[in-house]
């Protein structure tokens, strides 16, 4: 019976791990020195692995996967094909910042430089209570202030240039990092800023965010 037992478990261990393949990477500067914290995404899906104080991560990669995706917070996103190797080097090469001109964007997994960004994001910053004088709602606001999106009289939400699924499918929504299904309750005077993605910006999100992304922080 003992027997039997470990067996079966072997079976069932080694058929959760037929398909993958092991890597270790390790992250660097262009001064070769790690860089820690930085995310890994397989083909733009967030991954749960992170650079150690070493630059090193460890992740089981599922067959077919063809990118590697790193993203820094100091250094922006880097992107290698994958060929199956059990090791790879991702180097951020001749990467040069000034903290104080560096203007952030928040994409989801973090501050990134927008300079180093190579997708279109559009961001709307409230700086003070009058910018929201006369919008009663957040829908209201975003039709207004926010560019290339169209918000529906019923408050559907598109957003122009992602890849809809339909004529008005709504975007994926994100308020201080945590997907929400709906807005409503969020007054315009609450919001700091807010942050359109799409395209290849939005694809962090995988395929919900097919329609696009908002990204709303609010005021603490």
């Amino acid at each position: 019976m003992k027997i039997n037992i470990f067996t079966t478990i072997f079976l069932l261990l080694s058929a959760i791990m037929l398909g993958q393949n092991k890597l270790l990477g390790k992250v660097m500067d262009f001064n070769d020195r790690p860089i820690e914290g930085a995310v890994i995404f397989l083909d733009k899906e967030r991954a749960d692995a992170v650079t150690n104080s070493r630059g090193f991560f460890e992740i089981m990669v599922p067959e077919g996967v063809k990118e590697i995706n790193i993203i820094s917070k100091e250094y922006g996103l880097l992107t290698s094909a994958y060929t199956g190797n059990p090791k790879m080097n991702f180097v951020y090469l001749n990467y040069e910042a000034d903290p104080e001109e560096i203007e952030k964007a928040s994409i989801g997994y973090g501050d990134v430089a927008r300079k180093d960004l190579t997708y279109s994001i559009q961001n709307l910053k409230i700086e003070d209570r009058d910018q929201v004088k006369g919008f009663n709602t957040i829908y209201d606001l975003i039709r207004a202030r926010v560019p290339g999106v169209v918000v529906t009289d019923n408050n559907r939400i598109y957003i122009r240039g992602s890849n809809t699924l339909s004529e008005y499918s709504d975007p994926l929504f994100v308020v201080d990092g945590t997907i929400v299904p709906a807005i409503d309750y969020i007054l315009p005077s609450e919001v700091k800023s807010i942050d359109i993605l799409k395209d290849a910006a939005a694809s962090i999100y995988g395929s919900r965010g097919a329609n696009g992304v908002i990204l709303i922080t609010l005021k603490k």
